[in-house]
């Protein structure tokens, strides 16, 4: 049972987005696509006279939070069934061109890759006006509420031709082998119930899993708009990649994503000869 989660939405720059004349979407529905979002993150590195944006990795085990770029140009990262390899698509393998021109374009620091040390480097980028735009989740608010106060802004995600968002947060399970099944049922039934529930992400900032939950519910402390912006984003996660993220073999095949994706983004692999080295490699996890 999901226990809260919580998913990537666009925090800006408020000042940049005034120089650069542009207006960030109010809905979900004109969230920017891809060219639109390379345009624009164009003119804001003419701005901050580094780079435009970052990237919400915090460490070598995130980088999964990179897979809905797959799933925003239609591809997949496992199969329907949750476990066939599926990164050798046209849409997966332009998902990866599209990764590439981030660090080709020095629109996004090679310092900010799933790898990087030092946790979440683009908070801290954004933080320092090294970059006008980040894509992240929420745990950068309570800082941004105390260093840069009225100073940031969110919209929703980008998308392309599909939408979708990272799927974050914890679960609760019962293993098989517990000695007290119904006990512990019933602690995860009180933990995940909607008091509790409305409890924990009030003080947490966390999204609620429970869908019939939204800002107001919860009365969070600050921000109610901004937490319901990735409330709304939440519910355009797809199936297929929560299917993905929840099945025997992720963790593993995490790892893989993590090493060929750098080794794309960074330029040391075209983006072909990546999704086929990575498509091996994944093979190999599954085959097991």
């Amino acid at each position: 049972m999901f226990q809260h989660t919580d998913t990537f939405i666009t925090f800006y720059n408020r000042d940049v987005m005034e120089q650069i004349g542009v207006t960030p979407p109010t809905t979900l529905d004109d969230a920017w696509r891809w060219d639109e979002f390379l345009e624009i993150a164009a003119e804001v590195k003419k701005v901050t006279g580094r780079y435009a944006f970052g990237f919400g990795w915090s460490g070598t085990q995130t980088a999964y939070r990179w897979l809905p770029i797959v799933y925003q140009n239609g591809g997949a990262f496992l199969g329907e069934d949750g476990q066939t390899p599926s990164m050798d698509s046209e849409e997966a393998i332009e998902a990866l061109e599209f990764g590439r021109r981030w660090y080709a374009d020095e629109l996004v620091s090679p310092g900010n890759m799933n790898k990087s040390e030092g946790g979440d480097v683009s908070r801290n980028m954004f933080l320092t006006g090294q970059i006008g735009m980040m894509l992240n989740n929420p745990e950068p608010i309570t800082q941004l509420d105390e260093e840069m106060p009225d100073q940031w802004g969110t919209t929703y995600m980008i998308r392309n031709t599909d939408e979708a968002s990272d799927l974050g947060g914890n679960a609760l399970a019962v293993t098989k082998s517990s000695k007290h099944p119904e006990l512990a049922a019933e602690l995860v039934a009180f933990i995940t119930s909607r008091e509790k529930m409305i409890d924990f992400c009030h003080h947490g900032n966390w999204l609620p899993a429970r869908s019939s939950l939204d800002a107001e519910d919860i009365e969070y402390a600050a921000n109610t708009d901004t937490m319901q912006q990735f409330i709304d984003q939440g519910a355009r996660i797809p199936l297929n990649l929560v299917k993905a993220e929840s099945g025997q073999y992720f963790s593993s095949l995490n790892t893989v994503f993590a090493d060929y994706a750098d080794l794309c983004f960074l330029g040391e692999l075209s983006p072909t000869d990546a999704s086929a080295q990575m498509m091996d490699a994944m093979r190999s996890v599954t085959a097991e």
